[in-house]
């Protein structure tokens, strides 16, 4: 599984608007990518508008994970940066970035991105 930079990504069991478009391939660890066309300005005000609310966590989290196959260190990455989301008491996180390094020749990846916490208010 690949990300890009504004990936959303919703913990498993995780309730959803319903004009939110679910990517067909979930991560090995349950978690649903989202297929989001929308600015994120214009997300925000399309949910407050029916409900919803979607938090954003500051500062972002990141993580790192080392090692010689690509995909060992993606999901190790991953693994790191969704326990510490919901160590925030978070269900979403947004991705802010993907990197591939060498450190003395040894490869490692970073990813980073934003504990968010999406929750469905209902009217009084």
């Amino acid at each position: 599984m690949s990300i890009t930079i504004g990936t959303m990504m919703l913990a498993p069991g995780t309730a959803m608007p319903a004009d939110w478009i679910a990517q067909p391939d979930k991560g090995d660890d349950g978690w649903t990518r989202i297929a989001q066309s929308l600015t994120p300005i214009v997300r925000e005000h399309d949910l407050a508008s029916t409900g919803w609310t979607f938090s954003f966590r500051a500062p972002g989290v990141a993580t790192t994970a080392y090692g010689l196959n690509e995909v060992t260190m993606f999901a190790t990455a991953m693994g790191r940066l969704v326990a510490e989301v919901l160590r925030q008491g978070c269900n979403a996180v947004e991705i802010d970035s993907v990197t591939r390094h060498r450190f003395l020749g040894l490869p490692y990846l970073r990813i980073s991105g934003h504990a968010r916490a999406l929750h469905h208010q209902e009217p009084k």
